[in-house]
C-alpha cells in the first residue's frame, strides 16, 4: 500500500523542504479519482498535525459537504441536504478568498458554487454526475482497437463477443434473465467484479475473498475492514476468512475479530465523528466470531495512525508499515492491543 510510504514521506517533506525527493507522487500527476480519494480519506490521517489549523478546517469542512451530497445512488438528494451544503460552500468559497484570493476567485473555485444546483437539477448524488465509470473502460477501448480503420466496428465486435462470454445464452442467442430481468452471469471472475449482482465468495490459495455489487473485501490487510450490525448497535471488525454455513449452503458466514476500542477522530468539524463513520480505532479481540453477510452494513478504508507508529518506532523505515511487513514488524502484542488505526467508511458501500 503506497499510501502509507506517502504519509511517511510527507511527513519528512515537512521537515526538508528543499530536498525535492521526498515526495514519492507529483500531485500535478494525480488523476481526479486521486485527488478525490485524497480529499475523502487520507487527508484527514495525512494532514492532521501538518497544516495550519485555519486550512484544516476548511479540508474537514469540504469533506463534509462532500458526504453530505455525495454518493453513487441515481435517487434525489433531500432538498434539507441541499440547502444546508450550499450555504457550507458559501462559507468555503469567502474563506478561501480571504485566505488566498485577494482580488478574485479563479474559475474552478467558483465552480464550486454551482455542483449543489447540479444535484438538484439532474435529481442524483453528486458522483452519479462523474466521469469516473468512463475511465474504468479505457484499457477495453485500448487493448481492441488494432488499427485506424473502422474504429466503431471493432469495438462493436468484441463488446459483443466479451456480452456472450459473461451472460448467458439460449439456443436463440438471446441472454437467459433471472425473476428480476437482468441477465444471468456465466460466473465471477477478477474481471467481472463491478457486475456482480449479489454477494459471491470467491476462494483461492491464499486468501478469500467477498464480492458483491459495491465493494469486495477480503483478508488482506488493505481490504479486511468492515462495519457490522449487532444488536442495537454497530461493530467495526477485521475479516478472516468467508465461508458457507455448514448446514445451510446459501447462508454465507463473515469470521473475524472486533475491534476493542472505537473512538471519535478529533480532526472532524462535528461534535462527534462516528456519526458520520470517521473512527479511530484500537485494539483487536482474541476470539473469531463469525457473523451473517447480511449484517455488513459498508467497508472502511483503515490505515495505521502514523504520527503514533512515528512516536513508537521513531527509528523505522517506510517499508516496515507496508501490509505484507507491518504485522511482523511492531510485534503480535503491540498489534493487537496498542497499534492505532485511522478509518473512515466508504459512502457509496452502505448509501
Amino acid at each position: 500500500m503506497m499510501n502509507i510510504i506517502m504519509i511517511k514521506n510527507i511527513k519528512s517533506f515537512k521537515k526538508k523542504k528543499k530536498n525535492k525527493d521526498c515526495l514519492p507522487i507529483q500531485v500535478n500527476q494525480w488523476k481526479a479519482t486521486e485527488f478525490r480519494q485524497f480529499l475523502l480519506y487520507l487527508s484527514l490521517v495525512v494532514l492532521d498535525d501538518l497544516v495550519p489549523s485555519k486550512h484544516m478546517k476548511m479540508f474537514t469542512y469540504m469533506q463534509y459537504v462532500l458526504f453530505k451530497i455525495g454518493g453513487f445512488k441515481a435517487t434525489p438528494i433531500p432538498e434539507r441536504d441541499l440547502q444546508e451544503a450550499q450555504e457550507w460552500i458559501e462559507y468555503i468559497v469567502f474563506q478561501i478568498q480571504k485566505i488566498c484570493c485577494t482580488f478574485s476567485v479563479p474559475p474552478v473555485i467558483h465552480n464550486f458554487l454551482h455542483i449543489v444546483n447540479d444535484c438538484r437539477h439532474f435529481g442524483v448524488q453528486l458522483d452519479n454526475l462523474s466521469a469516473f465509470i468512463y475511465e474504468n473502460h479505457m484499457g477495453f477501448f485500448r487493448n481492441n482497437i488494432h488499427s485506424g480503420n473502422r474504429k466503431m466496428e471493432q469495438l462493436q465486435n468484441r463488446l459483443a463477443e466479451y456480452l456472450c462470454n459473461v451472460y448467458v445464452q439460449d439456443e436463440n442467442g438471446d441472454f437467459v434473465r433471472n425473476i428480476d430481468g437482468k441477465p444471468v452471469l456465466r460466473g465471477f471472475g477478477p474481471n467481472h467484479r463491478t457486475i456482480v449482482t449479489s454477494p459471491t465468495i470467491v476462494k483461492t490459495r491464499m486468501y478469500s475473498t467477498l464480492i458483491t455489487k459495491d465493494f469486495v473485501l477480503s483478508s488482506k490487510l488493505q481490504d479486511c475492514w468492515c462495519k457490522i450490525k449487532c444488536g442495537d448497535g454497530e461493530l467495526v471488525v477485521k475479516v478472516e476468512n468467508f465461508n458457507y454455513d455448514a448446514v445451510h449452503t446459501d447462508t454465507k458466514r463473515i469470521f473475524g475479530r472486533r475491534v476493542l476500542e472505537v473512538s471519535k477522530n478529533r480532526a472532524f468539524p462535528k461534535p462527534d465523528s462516528r456519526k458520520f463513520g470517521v473512527f479511530k480505532l484500537k485494539g483487536l479481540s482474541n476470539v473469531i466470531e463469525c457473523w451473517s453477510i447480511e449484517a455488513i452494513t459498508g467497508k472502511l478504508f483503515v490505515m495505521p495512525d502514523m504520527v503514533a507508529l512515528e512516536r513508537d518506532f521513531p527509528n523505522a523505515n517506510p517499508e516496515n508499515f507496508l501490509p505484507s511487513q507491518i504485522e511482523k514488524f511492531v510485534g503480535e502484542e503491540y498489534w493487537n492491543n496498542s497499534l492505532l488505526w485511522s478509518g473512515i467508511v466508504l459512502r457509496h458501500c452502505f448509501d
